[in-house]
């Protein structure tokens, strides 16, 4: 298995990248991570400033934009203003990547995470079908910058839509791009999958990205997730992408509220990424 190398978000340390100067970059970069994964909300993002930090303090990192569906860029909506700036905000976002020389949107892009409610399978049939046609324009659109897009499932308490990796899978395959395809998270995949190794093999060489998450969303190494069984299973596979540390601070009430994490899992959230990269390299 030959990786890409070592991802991490800067929301591990804070819900804005830029908080105290940039400190995750240049943490994430000292700490010996090779990407990271900065995260916008609505695709506005100052790509020359970035850029300028980047080159300066972390020219080691490659840099991952991520971002995630809301109720007002929601693909899944018979509002065509709201699907409208869905797909703007999902361009943004692969403006941006390419503008600081990256190659990978992210995220549960297809859906607004957070807002659930139940579907009948007509109904389900119906919203998918809008959402495969706007990420066959979105493909096509990022194709031409040289950009892919990995669309993320997530478990049953983020959303109703895309839960588990056969549901993703089939989404992906009905959008029928080369570089629209999916990143699975061991922390969703905990929750909804009767086996993690088996949602692996199933989503195949539609795996672009990867989150190795602990099962409390911790550091990796440090909970139930079988880290042995997921690695066997990635080099089985194929894979070839990040293997990415995903965590969240716990230390700012709106964003502690927004992610469910109310408690410290390490003592210190350098710890995370300390810890979690040695651990995953052992494995990895």
């Amino acid at each position: 298995m030959v990786l890409k190398g070592f991802a991490i978000t800067s929301w591990v340390w804070s819900s804005d990248f830029r908080s105290n100067d940039f400190e995750a970059f240049r943490k994430a970069s000292e700490f010996g991570f090779d990407a990271i994964e900065i995260l916008t909300m609505d695709g506005v993002l100052d790509s020359a400033e970035i850029r300028n930090v980047l080159n300066s303090t972390s020219p080691r990192l490659s840099p991952i934009i991520t971002g995630a569906g809301s109720s007002q860029t929601d693909l899944t909506s018979d509002d065509v203003t709201i699907t409208k700036n869905g797909s703007e905000y999902v361009k943004r976002l692969v403006k941006v990547c390419r503008e600081l020389n990256g190659s990978l949107v992210c995220g549960p892009l297809s859906a607004p995470v957070g807002i659930l409610q139940y579907l009948s399978a007509a109904e389900r049939e119906k919203i998918l079908q809008r959402v495969v046609l706007s990420f066959k324009d979105l493909g096509k659109y990022a194709q031409d910058f040289g950009v892919s897009i990995a669309i993320e499932p997530l478990c049953r308490y983020d959303t109703h839509l895309i839960n588990t990796t056969a549901q993703a899978t089939d989404l992906v395959d009905k959008i029928d791009r080369d570089n629209v395809g999916l990143l699975l998270d061991t922390f969703h995949l905990n929750i909804e999958e009767k086996s993690i190794k088996d949602a692996i093999l199933k989503a195949g060489e539609r795996l672009i990205h990867f989150h190795a998450c602990e099962n409390d969303r911790g550091t990796p190494g440090s909970g139930q997730i079988n880290w042995d069984e997921v690695s066997d299973v990635l080099r089985t596979s194929g894979y070839d992408g990040w293997i990415s540390i995903e965590s969240f601070t716990p230390l700012e009430p709106n964003f502690s509220f927004a992610t469910r994490v109310w408690r410290p899992l390490e003592p210190t959230q350098d710890e995370i990424a300390i810890k979690g990269l040695a651990f995953l390299k052992t494995i990895f």
